[in-house]
């Protein structure tokens, strides 16, 4: 089997991680499921290619990222408060 590089390697790792995370419980589907497109964007804007391609992202798109993330901190805090560690 082919050794994967490093950016290959972790793209994997992160979309394994909420995969996982869904399955286990700790992220709701909703959430996960956005988090998976929200990786795919996230890799879209990388500083190398809004130079190159003269890409812009639009401030509604940020904020749509920034629901996920308090989506997944909301499930986080769920597990957490869940085990009575609140």
């Amino acid at each position: 089997m082919a050794s994967l590089d490093n950016p290959t390697k972790r793209k994997l790792e992160v979309l394994l991680g909420i995969t996982v995370a869904k399955d286990v419980g700790v992220l709701s589907a909703d959430v996960a499921e956005h988090a998976g497109q929200v990786r795919n964007f996230r890799n879209y804007i990388h500083p190398r290619l809004h130079l190159k391609e003269s890409f812009a992202p639009h401030i509604e798109t940020a904020r749509i990222a920034q629901q996920v993330l308090v989506g997944a901190l909301k499930d986080l805090e769920s597990q957490y408060t869940k085990k009575g560690k609140a």
